[in-house]
C-alpha cells in the first residue's frame, strides 16, 4: 500500500477493508494495454484482505549483509554491489524509455504498409502464445480459442517495425559487432556470481548469442537514430523512471515469448 507498485483502484479499494472482508470492484483498462488480450476491456475483480501487516525493517549490520550473499559481512561492499545494481537498472529502464520512443518516432515518420500475410502470420503467432502463457500460469479453459483479431494492431506495429529496422541495419551498417557482443554478455553476467560462468552459457548456444546480436543491433539502431535527433533531458526519479518502463516491451516488441534465462543468481 502506498508504494505505488498496484494500480490505485486496488489501494482504494482496500481501504477499510478489515481482515476477512471481501470487495468487487471494477477496472477499465486503457486501449493501449501491454496485453492485448485485455486492453480497453473493463475488468471486474474480487479483493479478499486476508491479513494486515506492517514492514519491519532489518537492522543494517553484518548478518544483513551477510543473507544478501556477501561475504563477511562487508558492509562497504554491500552498499557497493547495491549502488552498482541501482546504476545499471538505471541505464536499463533508460534503454527502454528511449527504445519506445525512438520506435514510436520511427513509425510516424516512415510511410510503411505492413504485409498482410506476415501480420496475419504475426497474429497468429502471438494468439498462440498468449494461450500458451495462459496454460503455464494455470489459468482455467487455457484451451479456450484465442482470437488472432485481439492481436491485429500489435502485429502490424511489430512487422513494420522489423522492415524498418532491417532497413537502416542494412543501410547505415549497424549490425552487431563481435566486441559489442561480448561486452553485452558481460555486461549481463555482472549480476551473477559465477560472471564467467554466464558468460560460457551464452556462447554456449548460438540461438541465445543471436538473441543477443538481436539486442545489441537494436542498441546500434537507437543511437544511430539519437545521433540525428534532437534530444531533451528530462529528471526523473529512479521510482518514476523504473514504474514508466515495467509496462514497455522490448524494442521493436519483436520477442515476446518467454525467453530461457540464465543459470540462477
Amino acid at each position: 500500500m502506498g508504494s505505488s507498485l498496484l494500480p490505485e483502484e486496488f489501494e482504494q479499494a482496500a481501504l477499510g477493508l478489515k481482515s476477512g472482508e471481501t470487495r468487487r470492484f471494477e477496472i477499465s483498462l486503457p486501449a493501449d494495454h501491454p496485453d492485448a488480450q485485455l486492453a480497453g476491456k473493463a475488468i471486474q475483480y474480487i479483493l479478499t484482505l486476508k491479513k494486515v501487516e506492517q514492514p519491519r525493517y532489518p537492522d543494517i549490520d553484518a548478518d544483513f549483509a551477510v543473507s544478501l550473499g556477501i561475504d563477511g559481512g562487508d558492509l562497504e561492499r554491500m552498499r557497493a554491489e547495491i549502488k552498482e545494481n541501482l546504476e545499471r537498472e538505471t541505464q536499463r529502464c533508460i534503454r527502454l524509455l528511449l527504445q519506445r520512443q525512438v520506435m514510436d518516432c520511427l513509425l510516424e515518420c516512415a510511410a510503411l504498409d505492413a504485409p498482410r500475410t506476415l501480420v496475419e502470420q504475426d497474429q497468429r503467432r502471438l494468439a498462440e502464445i498468449a494461450r500458451q502463457n495462459m496454460e503455464k500460469q494455470g489459468a482455467r479453459n487455457h484451451n479456450a480459442p484465442i482470437s488472432a483479431e485481439m492481436f491485429k494492431e500489435r502485429a502490424e506495429r511489430r512487422i513494420k517495425l522489423g522492415l524498418i529496422c532491417a532497413e537502416l541495419i542494412q543501410q547505415h551498417d549497424l549490425q552487431a559487432q563481435p566486441e559489442q557482443v561480448r561486452a553485452a554478455v558481460e555486461t549481463l553476467s555482472k549480476s551473477y556470481q559465477a560472471p564467467q560462468e554466464i558468460v560460457r552459457w551464452y556462447y554456449a548456444d548460438t540461438q541465445r548469442l543471436a538473441e543477443v546480436e538481436a539486442e545489441v543491433a537494436e542498441r546500434n539502431i537507437i543511437d544511430f537514430v539519437l545521433s540525428k535527433a534532437k534530444v531533451e533531458q528530462q529528471p526523473m526519479s529512479f521510482e518514476a523512471l523504473a514504474k514508466a518502463s515495467q509496462s514497455l516491451f522490448t524494442i521493436c516488441d519483436k520477442r515476446p515469448e518467454a525467453k530461457e534465462g540464465p543459470p540462477e543468481r
